[in-house]
């Protein structure tokens, strides 16, 4: 299978139907970036993200101007076809010469089931525990070629720890992708987010390449390995390969083993007749060391001269949103957005990433964010959020007000991790207690949107009141944070019923929290002069 040219990319059409696609189709008008059809969420974000990898290497627009003509008027399919066919020898999934993102010179014994490809798969420690839960093990597993391909891509993209030699991907094991997503009114709408994450070629620094090369898919040349020399281990860097290499590094040595016979795929479900049943590895392939990702934020920190892609760690919420859009500094340092988010503002061109993402004719365009939670070598779970719309987050005028809402809402987490902590188990407890964050965030998200919304709209007047509504709106957050952070202690600390527990030490942790959230501290993360007043949140 030639994944540039077979039709394997599955999608529901404007009808709901399944049926598959090639990448060339996806310029058919009904199909948005929701159509992807996997039954898996992490497939199904791997192939929006292979998509921009595609298009930016065989079609990247030389110009701002340029990139706005394709997404005002999108190419015919046969206008992608022609470009993508000078590439095709580079995505040839099976057969006897290069393979997509597979090293031909490794021995072909020591075959291990193909359920591994799965970055969520269970591993050897897990088998021998019995405590493989989600993803089972089984002697005569199968994928299609069509998931085999999707996942050979997430796992070269977003490898996590394998052991000795297994290489993280080329931004560390699962790092956090972000995607703009295309307004959904109208036409061609998995078209235009494709595009929308598309930059044009002088923003790379790199030549587009005419033909597969090596610098750019290094699966088509010799293979960069990086056993350890004079006791260091040879690194790719940024300057010895095309800056596209960031969307198709190779940390892992992998080749393929499919067998005909008719299967049934144990992702999808369907019946094939030729599947990759396992495959060979080796250790010690590329490792990547000072690369940029074009999709994916960074933490840089002066003091220590660090640049270090952004991870998932527990969920990703509305306090992470501000971030993904907006430079911000933390105390472990700032929050670069990603490239593509960067470029917004680019100029020169009609309509700008801006104006379309500021769409005023009804829905905005949207942000996704994704990526593997990762403890080491073990995937916790694969987390996603969507920034609702993302021309409230985009705004300049209200990034200073949201920043007061997201630091509030860190400062009640915090409060309440700790005082709910120290309740149930004293203060010197240890373990994960992200699930507190999380229950915080899920039952505060609407009321932050509502607040987001209404501080565009008094932005967008600006009259005598202004100062006023901005204070009664910062306010009113607060107190629905102070409400639900009070609901959730009660709800895991129930007074009535808690004979095993130190009451001294309950009552102390509640007060405490209360007092947190009526005190200076609170009401100096909200820009207020007083703590909120106290009322019924929603």
């Amino acid at each position: 299978m030639n994944i540039l040219e077979a039709s394997w990319i599955p999608v529901h059409d404007a009808r709901g139907r399944a049926v598959t696609i090639a990448p060339h189709e996806i310029v058919k008008p009904a199909l948005d970036a929701g159509a992807i059809a996997w039954p898996r969420v992490d497939l199904q974000c791997a192939t929006l993200e292979f998509l921009v990898g595609v298009f930016q290497t065989t079609c990247a627009p030389v110009s701002a101007d340029e990139w706005a003509r394709w997404y005002l008027t999108p190419p015919t399919s046969a206008d992608l076809s022609a470009r993508l066919a000078p590439f095709a020898s580079a995505f040839e999934l099976l057969g006897d010469g290069p393979r997509f993102l597979q090293d031909r010179d490794i021995p072909r014994d020591d075959v291990v089931s193909v359920t591994s490809l799965l970055i969520d798969s269970p591993g050897e420690n897990t088998l021998k525990k019995n405590a493989d839960l989600f993803v089972k093990r089984t002697s005569d597993a199968a994928l299609s070629e069509a998931a085999a391909a999707i996942s050979l891509f997430a796992l070269q993209a977003y490898a996590p720890a394998g052991g000795a030699g297994n290489r993280t991907g080329m931004r560390g094991g699962g790092p956090l992708t972000t995607l703009l997503v295309a307004p959904r009114q109208g036409t061609h709408g998995l078209w235009r987010t494709i595009w929308l994450n598309v930059l044009p070629a002088n923003v790379l620094h790199c030549a587009p390449p005419s033909r597969p090369t090596p610098d750019v898919f290094p699966w088509m040349g010799e293979t960069c390995t990086s056993e350890t020399h004079d006791g260091e281990a040879r690194t790719v860097r940024p300057n010895e390969r095309n800056a596209l290499q960031a969307f198709w590094g190779m940390p892992r040595r992998i080749w393929l083993h499919a067998e005909p016979g008719e299967r049934r795929c144990f992702v999808t479900g369907e019946r094939v007749s030729t599947s990759v049943t396992g495959f060979s590895s080796r250790p010690f392939g590329a490792s990547y060391a000072g690369w940029s990702h074009p999709l994916t934020p960074y933490r840089t920190d002066a003091k220590k001269d660090t640049r270090l892609p952004l991870h998932p760690s527990g969920s990703i919420d509305y306090r992470d949103w501000l971030g993904y859009v907006h430079a911000r500094e933390q105390r472990n340092g700032q929050i670069e957005p990603a490239a593509v988010v960067q470029q917004l503002d680019a100029g020169g061109s009609t309509p700008s990433r801006r104006a379309v993402v500021q769409s005023p004719n009804g829905m905005s365009a949207t942000m996704l964010a994704f990526g593997y939670d990762m403890d080491n070598m073990k995937a916790r779970r694969f987390v996603r959020s969507v920034i609702p719309d993302l021309k409230l987050y985009t705004s300049e005028f209200i990034e200073a007000d949201v920043a007061r809402l997201v630091e509030a809402a860190d400062f009640a987490a915090s409060m309440l991790r700790t005082t709910l902590r120290d309740a149930l188990f004293g203060r010197n407890a240890k373990g994960d207690a992200s699930w507190i964050d999380e229950e915080l965030t899920s039952r505060t998200e609407s009321s932050f949107r509502q607040a987001v919304e209404a501080l565009q709209h008094i932005h967008s007047r600006f009259d005598e009141k202004f100062g006023e509504d901005v204070a009664k709106t910062l306010s009113a957050f607060g107190e629905a944070l102070r409400a639900k952070a009070l609901a959730i202690f009660s709800d895991h600390v129930d007074l009535d019923s808690a004979e095993s527990m130190d009451m001294e030490r309950v009552i102390r942790a509640q007060t405490i929290l209360r007092s947190s959230l009526r005190g200076e501290k609170f009401a100096k993360r909200l820009g207020l002069n007083q703590p909120p007043a106290e009322g019924v949140a929603s």
